[in-house]
């Protein structure tokens, strides 16, 4: 056994490197302490292989095997990281606020003057957020959600959007709603948006419909696409999962192969006006962040 000193983690008492025959004995308590430390884990296995698994021993003796690509039992043996102790880790109990507002925390920017003095409702709320996150790449589950772009707030530009988000490069979420505000939809976007005019994205990119998700069909990879006139989510020959065009006024749902090819986003899909547009990034830290009440 070859111990090595990686710094203090909170949660965690020692880490050492060791090979060990890898266990997989899944359960959901012990996934979602995992999930839990795998966001410290993360900064430490990047000065290892990229093939490195880890294997985390639970502070009820659990043992999981967790591998960056997913969670999947290993036959051999292999160098990996071990847990000795870890404190115990549970999902914190819900109170009646919380199960009324969501736990998701949502943040602006230090720097976003315009967020700051907006006085409105956000469409995105910490409880929709919450239904979302089980949809998500398992490192973007627990990020710091922050406001990246609004109409409503930093005006019609689509020159001015692109400029957020070449501040903020980060994975996003869209989120829309129309004029009837009855369907809140949208979709996660592992790419960063740019004017590109072509098609581009990650098979890790989803649709949803209030609290429906639709992942990747395997039909196209027609993910997202965005120029100086319209932003795209999905394509193919029945038309996109989302279109928005005219300075974020309209906007187009329609059935879509690459995300939802039975029932489009909005019944009963077809053009409509936009009522509100919110884009969100997903953000390690929240340095130089504001919390939203």
């Amino acid at each position: 056994m070859h111990a090595c000193s990686y710094g203090t983690i909170p949660g965690i008492l020692e880490v050492i490197r060791i090979n060990k025959l890898l266990l997989f004995t899944p359960n959901d308590r012990a996934l979602y302490e995992t999930h839990q430390l795998i966001i410290h884990l993360k900064k430490i296995t990047r000065i290892l292989n990229s093939d490195t698994k880890l294997c985390l021993e639970t502070s009820n003796g659990d043992e999981i095997v967790f591998s960056f690509d997913g969670i999947s039992p290993l036959p051999c043996l292999h160098d990996i990281l071990a847990v000795r102790q870890i404190d115990t880790m549970r999902k914190p109990e819900k109170t009646e606020t919380d199960s009324a507002e969501g736990q998701t925390e949502l943040f602006i920017s230090k720097e976003d003057k315009s967020a700051i003095e907006f006085k409105g409702q956000f469409l995105l709320t910490r409880k929709f957020a919450d239904s979302l996150l089980h949809a998500l790449p398992l490192e973007h589950r627990y990020a710091n959600w922050q406001l990246l772009f609004s109409p409503k707030i930093h005006g019609i530009s689509l020159p001015s959007f692109y400029r957020h988000v070449a501040a903020f490069p980060f994975p996003s979420v869209l989120v829309v709603t129309d004029s009837h505000r009855e369907t809140i939809f949208g979709s996660f976007c592992k790419k960063n948006f740019e004017n590109r005019r072509s098609f581009f994205g990650s098979t890790e990119n989803f649709v949803f419909s209030n609290e429906k998700i639709f992942t990747w069909t395997c039909a196209n990879q027609l993910f997202q696409f965005s120029d100086n006139e319209r932003i795209v989510i999905g394509g193919g020959p029945t038309g996109s999962s989302i279109v928005l065009f005219d300075n974020w006024l309209r906007g187009v749902a329609s059935k879509c192969q690459t995300f939802n090819p039975d029932e489009p986003l909005l019944e009963p899909g077809g053009e409509f006006i936009v009522g509100d547009v919110e884009f969100w990034v997903l953000r390690e830290g929240n340095f130089g962040l504001l919390k939203i009440s």
